[in-house]
């Protein structure tokens, strides 16, 4: 069994068979050219309805080696698709815009939905939607963009019976004060 340092290696599909005790490497996905393991954090997976997995990691700066130099925005997404239940993964894609990390939810209306943390003024949650299963992204439709500063993030959604989304995420409530967990309870269009 391949084992990972904390904070080493590259981001890995992994599988238990035994409750989450003893975990085992499906696959390993894959980079974009010009970036290194160390650029790649905080992947989340989705399982769109026709059974195919689409992954989007935080992608950032890592020490001397800037994610610009691939073409790609600091502290922002690439998406991946698998196509086997996480044994393979299709090269990724930049998603052209700032924010992570990703938390993705399949919503009954049948959109994918993804929240993410804004760390440039204005500050705050935005959200994206996705009609057609990763192919195209309607992004940074804003949730809340009142953050005093970037220290803020890390939002994880759950859709409520009525249909709404309820997310949940840290950040400050004011200049000078201590990060807190906040919410945010928000609609899709149809």
């Amino acid at each position: 069994m391949e084992r990972f340092t904390r904070g080493d290696g590259p981001v890995v599909a992994m599988s238990s068979t035994d409750g989450g005790r003893e975990w085992v490497v499906v696959s390993t996905l894959p980079q974009y050219k010009k970036t290194v393991e160390n650029h790649y954090h905080e992947a989340h997976v989705g399982e769109l309805p026709d059974g195919r997995l689409l992954a989007l990691v935080r992608v950032e700066d890592a020490k001397g080696q800037p994610v610009s130099a691939a073409g790609i925005e600091d502290f922002s997404l690439l998406q991946t698709l698998s196509e086997d239940r996480g044994r393979t993964w299709l090269p990724p894609v930049p998603l052209g815009f700032h924010g992570a990390p990703p938390h993705l939810l399949m919503h009954s209306s049948g959109a994918l939905l993804c929240t993410y943390g804004y760390r440039k003024h204005p500050y705050g949650q935005r959200a994206m939607i996705s009609r057609d299963g990763g192919e195209s992204w309607e992004y940074d439709l804003i949730l809340r963009d009142d953050g005093p500063d970037s220290d803020l993030g890390y939002p994880s959604s759950v859709e409520l019976a009525d249909g709404s989304v309820f997310t949940v995420y840290y950040q400050k409530e004011r200049a000078g004060g201590q990060c807190a967990l906040l919410w945010t309870r928000w609609y899709i269009d149809d």
